[in-house]
């Protein structure tokens, strides 16, 4: 009798485990079933923006297409860039995190971007890759690691 409640309190458990994170999954919380943020597309900021480089992560590549929800974007005006520096985020360089075309994004208070490569080809390509930690006021922070697939044309 008491190898049959094991079993079932074993199989309890794991049915119960199995719910949580199909249900934090679901709601895309971080660290369960979410891609991260992993392909980049990098542009000039120009105007009233500049001068700088705007990297557009996004869960999948998304080259020459329409912006793809949701995305971090990431505006780095302390130049130059370069491997292995430190940029942090804040009074100079900005982070947002874009969830829907239905809501504002939310800008990060605080993090750093770290470009582990990065060398312009040529006009029409950049290949970098790097890892990025932004933080908001509260909750986890986002986290991971990307590479820059597409570079769109300046000017």
């Amino acid at each position: 009798m008491d190898r049959v409640r094991l079993e079932a309190s074993v199989l309890m458990l794991l049915l119960f485990g199995s719910a949580i994170t199909l249900t934090l999954s679901a709601h895309g919380m971080p660290g369960f079933g979410k891609g991260g943020y992993s392909h980049g597309t990098a542009a000039c900021l120009q105007g009233n923006d500049g001068p700088g480089t705007r990297i557009r992560l996004t869960q999948h590549r998304s080259c020459g297409v329409q912006i793809s929800y949701p995305y971090l974007e990431i505006e780095i005006r302390d130049l130059p860039i370069s491997a292995g520096k430190s940029i942090p985020i804040g009074e100079t360089n900005s982070a947002f995190r874009c969830q829907s075309p239905k809501n504002a994004c939310e800008q990060f208070l605080s993090g750093e971007i770290i470009f582990n490569r990065y060398e312009e080809t040529s006009e029409k390509e950049l290949q970098t890759d790097g890892r990025y930690e932004l933080r908001f006021n509260s909750g986890p922070p986002e986290t991971g690691h990307f590479k820059v697939d597409c570079m769109e044309p300046c000017g």
